[in-house]
């Protein structure tokens, strides 16, 4: 898992934040090495484009991985209707925490955190 300094510098960034919200918060891409190898914390990047290259993602794994591309920068566009339609509840609600993370909107009933993130072990807990 990310260490907790670099958590925290990475979380000063709203398309980290948000990013990070959606990728360790979700159980399927939370250890999923075609999603990890395309990351590198220490020059602060991450290769979506690379990523969804990628054809062997569940169309929830790709929709979820297109949201956190579009949070992480402005290069990627979604129509939230359609990629939130697709989700189950859980992964809508990892997206919603994810762009409430975005914005530093605190009022959500159980919102995601760095020390949430990093206490997931791999699975999301029912928000």
């Amino acid at each position: 898992m990310i260490h907790g300094t670099r958590m925290n510098e990475l979380w000063k960034d709203a398309g980290w934040r948000s990013a990070l919200t959606i990728l360790l918060g979700s159980p399927q891409l939370a250890k999923d090495g075609r999603v990890w190898q395309h990351i590198d914390l220490k020059n602060r990047e991450i290769h979506f484009d690379k990523m969804l290259d990628n054809h062997t993602f569940s169309s929830g794994e790709r929709t979820l991985i297109e949201l956190a591309a579009s949070l992480f920068n402005n290069d990627v566009k979604v129509n939230l209707w359609e990629s939130i339609s697709r989700l189950d509840d859980r992964s809508a609600r990892l997206v919603v925490s994810a762009i409430c993370n975005f914005a530093r909107i605190r009022d959500l009933r159980n919102p995601v955190t760095p020390h949430s993130l990093r206490n997931a072990k791999g699975s999301a807990r029912e928000r």
